[in-house]
């Protein structure tokens, strides 16, 4: 029973950060966690494109 009381505390915590970091972010809301919003892989996305379209032809 305290497993299960400390679990839901944390979780509602957990909640409650989350909601007080977009009060204080209002214009930016929160995080986009979509791989195409990420630019490490936008940029690695690109480059592998770039590099299969310059293969020359045989």
């Amino acid at each position: 029973m305290k497993t299960l009381l400390l679990s839901l505390a944390l979780v509602a915590l957990a909640i409650l950060l989350l909601g007080v970091n977009a009060l204080f972010r209002p214009k930016k809301g929160f995080p986009s966690g979509h791989a195409h919003d990420l630019a490490a892989i936008s940029r690695r996305r690109e480059s592998l494109h770039r590099r299969k379209t310059k293969q020359p032809k045989k």
